[in-house]
């Protein structure tokens, strides 16, 4: 093959050739590069072809005259199957051949072109062999088809025929060892020429006929495990390329991903030790959500290579994913230690940890290093300033409601509302909201009361629908007295049948009907705390009473009920208030009648100090009823981390092979890699040809044979 090339090169150019050497043979395709994770660069060592056998070693025939040497010409010329004619494929002739039809000349010619084989000479050796009658006595002899096979296979590159010829006499003399070994030989070299076509058309992003050429790649014997490993891999890493592919009804796609992963576990039954069909294989599992078979293929790279920085990356995805979150930490520190502040991505993946871990001021420190670094690519940028704004909302809380820091928090939400161009962006909106939020009760906090207000309204006039700013905005018009503000948006807070936590809120409503005079209402209010939210709300309670008691009346006493008017010292029979439902001044004190009435003290003190309902709410009561909205959030760092796939173990679920057998769909409880093994045993061994135990020792590349022929693969 060698000289056949350096020979088509001299014809070429003009020039000597020099034979090609181990390195010019093909190496493996790459990996595929997809949007998930870049893969890791292919193995050093290449796929090369085989040397070929020995050509001449069943073609050699002794010298004319010699008799045993005739008896055996004689008894391995016998006619091959098919009526005496020869089975050979024919190339056209360079010229006109006329057979001599003497069997001693073509004997000699015979002996003739064999030594030129020796020699190499394969167009003589070829031009030789042409003048011999194929049908004739020595064209039917064991050492002319040898021969012949040799010169197609080492001069005219007719691969083809050769293993056709081959085959002819091992159907007629099955024990010749060497023949059945140039035969393999032969077909080895098919295999090296097809796959580096499939090579070729990896490498010039033919992903669909590379993928079709690749199905059809034999990986029965004879193969090199060598092979065998580069075939399943390119093939597994053209599918997980391609992603899906549509069905036979022209209308649905269906998922090739699993495929792919079989794909590269026949190509790591070949070489376990091979880090690229390792982290491909990994990759291919995070795709279908088993996160936990991720792990260990991940944990074998990195166990040959532990700075594998794709499969440190996917590794930590799939910790996320199975919200394994201190170890998700530990594994992004490790990659911090080596990496330093080259790369921005361990330090977000710490940051995001931090964050699902509500450690929020940590999660602000990574994050912040993260953009600090730089080189975010557009495509995370919007998922990391996510993280970044929940950060500092969430952290803004609590240096407020646990510190007591109004003007760090106010400084963390103006930090988070400065994040551009996520905080603009329509997905972002529940974090913007989050953010205003906290920054008007920041203000609230630091006395900038009039601002606070602002804010809410704004953020009511810009979301009519955000109940917690409507709850924010009421309660601070009830503090300020602006009691038609804080009824219209408290009504709109808690329409329908808010959750129970918000009882106050509902309370504070009540009071706002109490004090602008509408006590049906009012009364109405404070039942609906009882009956839909805490049945044992002691300040509804009492402020049912209280009204009941001024819809009753006061009890008959001499002299005025109320004396408008500021405080001018005690007066007998009275009692002096700033808050009484009349204003200012001094009102009867009728307390005794009432004891003699069955009010409680409790009762008697709210209305002779509040003028009816009680104290408006202080700023702890303000901080318990302003609680920020439910958490909205997820905890996946980003983006909403859908949960590990649980499929059903074959030993629990037993199907019909009619549910199992391409094309599908399959029942979603069912690993689409594994699915003969829920077919029960007895149809397995019907389906499959062998038991479940029979088949699990079979090699990969083997079950996958026969679970292609039975539609399963």
């Amino acid at each position: 093959a060698e000289l056949q090339q350096k020979k088509e090169v001299e014809d070429a150019t003009g020039e000597p050739a020099s034979a090609p050497t181990a390195d010019e043979t093909p190496a493996p395709p790459p990996a595929a590069s997809g949007d998930e994770a870049s893969t890791p660069p292919p193995p050093t060592d290449t796929a090369s072809p085989p040397a070929a056998a020995t050509a001449a070693e069943e073609a050699a025939v002794a010298p004319a005259g010699d008799a045993t040497a005739d008896a055996a010409a004689d008894a391995a010329a016998a006619p091959a199957e098919g009526g005496g004619k020869s089975l050979l494929p024919q190339l056209p002739p360079k010229k006109v051949r006329k057979y001599t039809g003497n069997v001693g000349i073509e004997e000699d010619m015979l002996h003739e072109a064999i030594a030129l084989m020796k020699e190499q000479k394969w167009d003589e050796c070829f031009d030789k062999l042409e003048d011999i009658d194929p049908d004739g006595e020595i064209g039917q002899s064991l050492s002319y088809k040898n021969t012949r096979a040799c010169c197609l296979w080492q001069g005219q590159q007719d691969l083809e025929g050769s293993v056709a010829i081959f085959e002819e006499i091992l159907l007629t003399n099955p024990d010749l060892e060497s023949v059945d070994k140039n035969r393999k030989t032969v077909l080895m070299q098919m295999k090296y020429r097809d796959f580096n076509a499939i090579t070729e058309l990896l490498r010039e992003k033919k992903l669909n006929e590379a993928e079709e050429a690749l199905r059809k790649f034999d990986l029965d014997e004879p193969i090199t495990p060598h092979l065998r490993f580069n075939a399943a891999n390119s093939l597994g890493i053209a599918l997980v390329t391609i992603k899906k592919k549509l069905r036979n009804d022209g209308k649905t796609w269906y998922n090739v991903v699993p495929e792919a992963i079989q794909y590269f576990e026949i190509a790591l039954e070949e070489k376990p030790d091979s880090i690229e069909a390792l982290h491909n294989c990994a990759l291919c599992l995070m795709q279908c959500r088993q996160f936990d078979a991720s792990l260990e293929y991940f944990d074998k790279a990195l166990a040959i290579k532990p700075q594998l920085v794709p499969a440190l990356m996917g590794k930590a995805t799939s910790l996320q994913r199975l919200e394994c979150w201190n170890d998700c930490v530990a594994l992004a520190t490790q990659m911090i230690e080596f990496m330093g502040e080259t790369d921005f991505r361990p330090w977000y993946i710490r940051g995001a940890c931090h964050f699902a871990l509500k450690k929020y001021e940590s999660a602000v420190e990574d994050c912040e290093k993260a953009f600090a670094i730089g080189g975010v690519p557009e495509s995370e940028l919007f998922g990391m300033q996510q993280t970044l704004i929940k950060s500092l909302s969430k952290h803004s809380e609590a240096v407020l409601f646990t510190n007591g820091q109004a003007d760090e928090a106010l400084a963390l939400c103006d930090r988070a509302l400065s994040l551009q161009p996520g905080i603009d962006n329509p997905r972002m909106v529940e974090e913007k909201r989050h953010a205003v939020f906290n920054k008007g009760l920041a203000l609230f906090a630091k006395g900038q009361m009039p601002e606070s207000i602002a804010v809410m309204q704004a953020m009511v006039d810009q979301w009519p629908d955000l109940i917690s700013a409507r709850e924010g905005l009421g309660q601070l018009a009830i503090l300020q007295e602006d009691w038609k503000t804080g009824i219209e948006n408290l009504e709109v807070a808690l329409a329908g049948n808010p959750h129970p936590s918000r009882a106050n809120l509902l309370f504070d409503l009540g009071v706002a009907y109490f004090i602008t005079g509408d006590l049906d209402t009012a009364k109405e209010r404070f039942k609906r705390v009882l009956k839909k939210m805490d049945p044992d709300h002691d300040h509804s309670i009492k402020a049912i009473q209280c009204i009941e008691a001024i819809q009753r009346g006061a009890p008959q006493v001499e002299g005025p009920m109320f004396i408008p008017g500021e405080y001018n010292g005690d007066k007998e029979g009275y009692q002096y208030s700033t808050k009484g439902p009349k204003g200012e001044g001094y009102y009867k004190d009728f307390r005794e009648q009432l004891r003699a009435l069955g009010y409680s003290e409790d009762l008697i003190e709210i209305l002779f100090k509040t003028g009816g309902v009680g104290n408006p709410p202080d700023m702890k009561q303000l901080w318990e009823a302003m609680s920020p909205p439910p958490d909205i959030y997820n905890t996946g760092g980003g983006a909403h981390a859908p949960g590990q796939l649980a499929y059903a173990s074959p030993e629990e679920l037993q199907l019909m092979y009619k549910f199992l057998k391409s094309p599908g769909p399959y029942p979603e409880e069912v690993d689409p890699t594994i699915r003969e093994q829920y077919l029960e045993d007895e149809e397995f061994e019907e389906v499959l040809g062998m038991t479940k135990a029979a088949f699990n020792e079979t090699p990969k590349w083997k079950q996958q044979k026969l679970k292609e022929d039975a539609g399963l693969f």
